[in-house]
């Protein structure tokens, strides 16, 4: 199956500077090159140590293990067939003398076209999410439209686990509330209330993967996106 990741026009009367969005193209002759694209894309939003880091696929039934290379990806979602290829934002990091090393760096909405009325309330709700963003945190999120919604990702700049923080103290896995209270503050409450972002459950879908939950002729009609709806599309803003 072929297809484009292609650029989604916003509304023309809101504000253009706010939500001016460049292009990401990746051929559509070879799913491998799509996915290889998408996988570096990805990547890029993560600090080192990239590896090792688990991720999931539909051969796996969704479940996360280990790799410890871009090429081990690759091979992965070749397997799977690009079904439902997904990354942790989270590299897999063990204890180390009892210090909490998991730095609550990367921010994940997820915004669920099932949650909202009208498809006005539901772009409505990215277009006030991207602007929390820019206006709260001055950064420029990537966007995915995934088959069922929308996932936002932010890379922030968080120098420690707030677990070191003394004034942290008082709270209970401090890093992980934080994820969670980005997630609601955010997106002014309507992201998912499902999705309950974690070290262990941040996983990022691939840019051309295709998700198995939308993977039907009848979804793809009902959506109407052209070509495969099934499939995930890239959007970034500049």
């Amino acid at each position: 199956m072929t297809q484009n990741i292609f650029f989604k026009n916003t509304n023309a009367t809101q504000d253009s500077s706010l939500l001016s969005f460049q292009t990401h193209f990746f051929t559509d002759t070879n799913n491998k090159e799509i996915i290889e694209s998408g996988i570096d894309f990805i990547l890029s939003h993560f600090e080192e140590p990239i590896f090792p880091r688990k991720i999931s696929t539909f051969r796996s039934n969704n479940k996360q293990f280990l790799v410890r290379s871009r090429q081990e990806i690759i091979d992965s979602f070749i397997d799977s067939n690009f079904v439902d290829c997904r990354i942790n934002a989270y590299p897999y990091l063990t204890d180390y003398k009892g210090i909490p090393r998991y730095k609550p760096n990367f921010l994940f909405i997820d915004l669920d076209k099932n949650n909202f009325k009208t498809n006005r309330s539901f772009e409505l709700a990215l277009y006030n999410t991207l602007k929390n963003i820019k206006e709260k945190l001055e950064g420029s999120p990537t966007v995915l439209e995934t088959g069922g919604g929308y996932h936002i990702y932010k890379s922030v700049d968080i120098p420690t686990a707030l677990e070191n923080i003394t004034e942290f103290n008082q709270f209970d896995k401090p890093s992980e509330q934080f994820l969670r209270f980005a997630k609601d503050y955010l997106s002014n409450s309507k992201a998912d209330k499902n999705n309950n972002p974690s070290f262990k459950s941040s996983l990022l879908r691939i840019p051309g993967s295709i998700n198995s939950k939308y993977n039907t002729s009848q979804n793809c009609q009902e959506m109407e996106w052209n070509k495969s709806s099934c499939n995930t599309r890239l959007f970034r803003r500049i």
